[in-house]
């Protein structure tokens, strides 16, 4: 990406982020109804996904989930994107894991005060 194109979607993301939560979410929903259309072939690899791992749910409901889906991802840009997070050096102590979250319904934030390692 250009460093103007680079300038000018980190100062829209900037200004997203500084936006009241309120207006980040409307402007989340207004960024799917776009997505919808113009995003043809995103949609199409969602609508995909669902229909493969979800083939006997009515149609309907799917395409639900393809919209809610959508709305989230647009919504995210202004709720993840945006956010600067500095993190310290790392230390000898210092262990970094990943986890994996297998639904969104478990997603949780927050602050891990202590962790083991097995």
């Amino acid at each position: 990406m250009s460093s103007v194109k680079t300038r000018a979607l980190t100062a829209l993301l900037s200004w997203f982020g500084r936006t009241p939560t309120a207006n980040r979410l409307r402007i989340g929903a207004a960024l799917a109804w776009i997505t919808l259309r113009v995003a043809k072939r995103r949609v199409h690899i969602v609508r995909t996904n669902i229909g493969l791992c979800f083939p006997d749910e009515p149609v309907a409901v799917r395409e639900r989930w393809v919209r809610e889906h959508i709305r989230a991802l647009s919504q995210s840009f202004g709720e993840v994107g945006v956010r600067t997070v500095e993190v310290g050096p790392a230390t000898t102590d210092t262990v970094r894991v990943t986890v994996t979250v297998p639904t969104a319904e478990l997603a949780v934030s927050g602050e891990v005060q202590s962790c083991q390692v097995a």
